[in-house]
Parts: structure tokens; C-alpha cells; sequence
């Protein structure tokens, strides 16, 4: 009987005496209910709360069916002429978008993660020589594979990693090969090490080319390929070294290296090398002139260097942490091939750009980029407008929407430190650039009086601000630069309160940038100061689950999980970047991933990666003995 009661459109309704209408908004008929404009929000309200039922997986059967008819309600309404004023039809209009920008990111978050866990998907191949000088890196190999992998599962929290071995000896040695098939059971692959002895070679070259050969054919079945070959000792071939060789015209069975290096490539294997000794240098060199660089469809595209990247392997903590960076930087090319976008951090957000999510990315390979900073007495001065959100009073502020992005106001001077009028002079070539903005120095002028810039004196501070390389719709605040203020403030926020209330004794401060946005002459910007002199920038972990296990720090990774804790679940505070600074680290441009996936701009990708940025996180202090 529902389903035949007939539907209704949205119509207007004039009471008596008033000018202003009421509104039927009618779903269906048995649904139908009288809204004024004021009650639209409630409308919003509504729809928020039932799309936050279905993410959280709590939503009743009557529920998810209501939430679809809204949905249809709205989308199928937005166009109706009855309804009278361009707001009603603008709020009904931005109801309805929302609504569809928040399901259609989802679905590519979801397109995104498929393609990250893919890559993830990992075949690691340790080719080693296992002649007699080579014993105590074997036995390296066989009792470091479970830091192996923690160290680079910290780096990429959804690794799946299989794990094979080829050994080799001379090509006259009764054993010239030992071989194990990929496995997903270290044990089985120490066992199978234990039972290895370092023994032959008669000369110092070895049978490098034989073993190359094999790997080429080994069965390569994963996203993922990576090998890692140890080696102390060169290939027979005078080209290849200076070294006493019995075949000096190059291996005796006639394999050529680049012919196998091809294949290599040509299967989409990446090669690292670790060196022991000076004696493989000109082996490494050779073996890249005859392959050329990594800029080949498959392997390591869009890098320049190189195809056989070298990795230290003389100490055992550097071979261990050598390879875990080999498997991560691998993931982050299988990942670029497999997406056509770049480097892991960035690949995610540049993925949601090319469905839509932050507009198309541009080429920037032309642009100049000046690390000096300018002659400021040189560049125009133009006033500027800066844009704030209010500051929060408690933790559960930054769980209100209404403290975030549409709480933006203009700035004032208390909150800016300063005066009340703003000048800015910016760079016109920018010092750096990301896969989405570009970063410039800047100075910013204040004082207190409201006369005119020539009638007084400008205390000028230096600043940096960012803009992004494809432009947004003028006239009115871009929600990207919108976006990236929220992320710093709450950001800031939770850290102030965190070395208040929450820090451990012993455990470094957290400070974080604020920043805000700035309008001058008709263009925005995101304006910050800049982070210290004279200090080393380090990305200490990322939105995509990565944590850098060569500069992990407790302090950092105790923030992370209490920013997670404090806000129940509902966000965490993770791309940690920036300086350590005695007791204190002070960071810049953090992403919020956040359960609502309408705040917090590009970078924040829902629940499935906070749950990567926490195994990640775990995975990181085991392998660094911070738990």
C-alpha cells in the first residue's frame, strides 16, 4: 500500500499576511512535512546523521532506505520551478551535492586502497654470493628477515611479503646455485639459510651472470618485485673490474649483462645492490650504462636515476635498513605505475585528483624555482585580508563542525599577534613545490594604526606562504585553502593541549604551525611562519600508514596515538613533518584523517587509513624498540 501512495512534489505554501513561504518537502506522501527556510538545517542534520549510521555500520534496514529516498528526494528536487528564491533552491542544491561529494569520495578512497594494498603485495628475492668470504652476511640475511620486514612493514602497514633466495658460486663449483622459491614463512626461509655453506670460488670474480640469468626467470608473480643482491666480489670480465679473472673476455657461457638486465627490467624488477667492498663499483657502473636509467614502463617509472640503486650493506643495521627502504620505495613505484601518478605520500591525494576530488594537477617541470630569498625593498607591497578559525576552547570543539571550516572569519589583531592593518610582499618565483602547491617566501607587515600605509611604520616579519598550482574560482574563499587551515588548527590545537595534559615526563613538546589565509590582490595563499634556520627537514610519517623507521621518535608516535584516543575515534593527526629542535619538534602541514570525510580537505581518507597510520605506528616501535 505504500508503494502505490502517490508522490509529491515540492511546492510552495503562502500563510495569510506573510510574505514569507512555507515549504512541503515531500520525500513521499506519507513522508511529507512542512519546512520555512530556517529548518533546512535540520534537514542537513538529518541527512548527516543517517549517512554517519551507514558508515559506522549501525544503521537499521528502515534507516538505509529513508537515507536512499532522501537522497532521491533532493537530487530529484533541486531543479523544481515551484520553488520560489534562489536560496531555497541554492540550500536544497548544496544539501543534495554534499551528500554525493561525500559518497563519491568514499568510492574512491576505497579505488585508491585497492591499488595501495596491491602494491603492497611484495616478492623480495635476496640473490647473495655464497662463496667463502661471504658467511657472515649470509648468516646476516638469516637472522635480521623478521626486522626486515617489521622496519619496512612500518614504512607500508599493509605489506604481504613472500620472500625467496638465490645463492650463487663460480661457474666451475660442483654447487654452483642455491635456490628458494618465494615463501610467506621466514622460518622456512632461515632454515633453509642455516643449512647453507659459504664455500668456492677459485678466482675473485664469480658467476654473477648465471645467477642474473635465473633471476630473470624465476617465476615473478606479485605487483611488487624487488632484488637485492649482495656481493663482495664482481662478475668475470676485465670490463667489469681490475681484479685477477680467468675469464677475462666475460662469462664463459656467453650471457651478456645487458641481455639479462633486460629481462630483468622487462619483468618489472627492481635491483638493489648491496656493496661490501670498492671491487663491484665498476661491475654497478657498467651494468647501469648497459640498462640505462629507471625511466622504463614498469620499473621505477617516473624516477631519473639510475636502474641498479646501491645500498650500503657493509654493517649489518645499514643492510637491514637499506633493504626495508628498498621494498617501501619499490611499493611507491609499483604504486605510481599501477595509478600513472608519483611518489607514494603525494600518489594518494594526486589519485583523488585525477576522480575529481582537488582538481586537475599541472606539469611544473618549467617553473623556476629560486631558493634565495628576494630583495625585499625591491617588491610591491599590497594590503591583505587574513581569514582565521576561531580558536578552540576545549577538546570537544574539534569535534564540532561548526568550529571548523564555515566558523571562518576575518582575523583579528590579538589573534594575529599584531596590528590591525596587514601588508604582504611575496616572491614571485617559488623556493619549492609539492605535487600540489607551491611555496614561497614572504613578509608580512602590521601595525596598529588604521591610517594609510605612508603614514606610518611597518614592522616587517618573515613568513612563507603556499598557494596551489591550479587556481580556484575567485570571489570567494576556496574551500582547499579552507581545508588546509582547519588541518593546521585543529592540528596546533591538539598538540597545545597534549604537552598540557597529556605528555609524559622525558617525552619532546609538539608544536605545530598554525596557519591561515591570506587574499591579496584577488589570489589566496595559506600563510605560516617558517619553520627554524638552519634545521633539518625530516617526514617522520604519512597519511598512507608510512612511519620513517631511520628517524622514528616515541614523542611523535605517543602524539599520533593520543590525538586518536582523545577525540574517541573520530580522527588522528598524522603526515608528521618538519624539525626536532632539543626538547621539542616543530611540524608543519599535518593531514587530519578524520571518520567525516567532508572535513579536512584531500588528504583525509576515512577510517581504513587511520587503522594503517596505527598498525603502521605499532609496527614502527617494534622494529625500533619503542613499545
Amino acid at each position: 500500500a505504500r508503494s502505490l501512495q502517490p508522490r509529491r512534489r515540492l511546492r510552495i505554501v503562502r500563510s495569510r499576511g506573510s510574505s514569507a513561504p512555507d515549504v512541503t518537502f515531500g520525500v513521499d506522501a506519507s513522508e511529507s512535512a512542512t519546512l520555512r527556510t530556517t529548518d533546512l538545517k535540520k534537514l542537513a542534520k538529518e541527512n548527516e546523521r543517517l549517512l554517519k549510521k551507514v558508515e559506522t555500520g549501525t544503521a537499521t534496514g528502515e534507516e538505509k532506505k529513508r537515507l536512499l529516498r532522501l537522497h532521491k528526494g533532493l537530487k530529484a528536487r533541486t531543479e523544481v520551478k515551484e520553488v520560489e528564491g534562489t536560496f531555497m533552491r541554492a540550500a536544497l542544491r548544496e544539501i543534495g551535492e554534499e551528500t554525493s561529494k561525500v559518497h563519491i569520495r568514499r568510492s574512491e578512497i576505497k579505488h585508491v586502497l585497492k591499488k595501495l594494498e596491491s602494491a603492497e603485495k611484495v616478492e623480495l628475492l635476496f640473490m647473495v654470493d655464497c662463496t667463502s668470504s661471504m658467511d657472515p652476511h649470509i648468516a646476516g640475511v638469516k637472522n635480521e628477515i623478521r626486522n626486515i620486514a617489521q622496519q619496512a612493514m612500518a614504512r607500508s602497514s599493509g605489506l604481504d611479503l613472500q620472500v625467496g633466495f638465490l645463492g650463487y658460486r663460480d661457474v666451475n663449483d660442483g654447487r654452483r646455485f642455491e635456490k628458494l622459491s618465494f615463501t610467506e614463512s621466514f622460518d622456512a626461509f632461515s632454515d633453509f639459510l642455516s643449512g647453507i655453506d659459504a664455500q668456492g670460488g677459485a678466482d675473485s670474480p664469480e658467476d654473477i651472470m648465471g645467477a642474473l640469468q635465473l633471476a630473470s626467470g624465476w617465476g615473478w608473480q606479485r605487483p611488487t618485485r624487488v632484488l637485492v643482491h649482495i656481493a663482495d666480489c664482481p662478475c668475470h670480465g676485465r670490463e667489469y673490474h681490475d681484479l685477477d679473472d680467468s675469464y677475462p673476455s666475460g662469462d664463459p657461457n656467453g650471457i651478456k649483462a645487458k641481455d639479462v638486465l633486460t629481462a630483468l627490467r622487462q619483468e618489472g624488477v627492481d635491483y638493489y645492490f648491496g656493496k661490501l667492498t670498492d671491487h663491484t663499483d665498476k661491475m654497478i657502473n657498467r651494468f647501469n650504462e648497459e640498462v640505462g636509467t629507471a625511466t622504463v614502463d614498469g620499473t621505477k617509472s617516473g624516477t631519473t636515476g639510475p636502474y641498479i640503486e646501491v645500498l650500503e650493506a657493509s654493517r649489518l643495521d645499514k643492510m637491514v635498513g637499506g633493504v626495508s627502504r628498498a621494498i617501501s620505495e619499490s611499493i611507491s613505484a609499483t604504486f605510481e605505475v599501477v595509478s600513472g601518478h608519483g611518489a607514494l605520500d603525494s600518489a594518494i591525494t594526486v589519485e583523488l585528483a585525477r576522480h575529481g576530488s582537488t582538481g586537475d594537477l599541472e606539469t611544473s617541470a618549467d617553473v623556476k624555482l629560486d631558493a634565495a630569498k628576494p630583495t625585499w625593498s625591491r617588491l610591491r607591497q599590497d594590503k591583505a585580508t587574513v581569514f582565521a578559525i576561531p580558536p578552540f576552547a576545549r577538546l570537544r570543539d574539534v569535534t564540532d563542525l561548526s568550529k571548523g571550516v564555515i566558523g571562518i572569519k576575518r582575523a583579528s589583531p590579538s589573534e594575529l599577534d599584531k596590528g590591525a592593518q596587514v601588508w604582504m610582499k611575496i616572491a614571485e618565483h617559488p623556493f619549492a613545490q609539492g605535487a600540489q602547491r607551491y611555496a614561497r617566501w614572504a613578509q608580512m607587515g602590521m601595525a596598529s594604526s588604521a591610517a594609510g600605509i605612508s603614514s606610518m611604520t611597518i614592522e616587517w616579519s618573515d613568513m612563507v606562504v603556499k598557494d596551489f598550482k591550479k587556481p580556484g574560482k575567485g570571489g570567494e574563499l576556496p574551500s582547499r585553502y579552507a581545508h588546509q587551515m582547519e588541518n593546521s588548527a585543529v592540528a596546533s590545537f591538539l598538540a597545545q593541549v597534549y604537552n598540557k595534559e597529556a605528555r609524559s615526563k622525558g617525552s619532546k613538546k609538539i608544536d605545530i604551525l598554525r596557519s591561515y589565509v591570506i587574499e591579496v590582490a584577488g589570489s589566496y595563499y595559506s600563510l605560516e611562519k617558517p619553520l627554524p634556520p638552519d634545521s633539518e627537514f625530516v617526514k617522520y610519517s604519512s597519511n598512507s600508514g608510512y612511519w620513517n623507521t631511520d628517524e622514528f621518535s616515541a614523542s611523535l608516535g605517543d602524539f599520533c596515538k593520543w590525538t586518536f584516543q582523545a577525540t574517541r575515534g573520530y580522527l588522528i593527526v598524522s603526515d608528521l613533518q618538519g624539525v626536532e629542535l632539543g626538547d621539542r619538534f616543530v611540524l608543519t602541514d599535518p593531514a587530519i584523517l578524520c571518520k567525516d570525510l567532508a572535513r579536512f580537505g584531500a588528504t583525509n581518507l576515512g577510517v581504513d587509513f587511520m587503522e594503517r597510520v596505527l598498525k603502521g605506528l605499532t609496527n614502527a616501535e617494534k622494529s625500533c624498540g619503542s613499545e
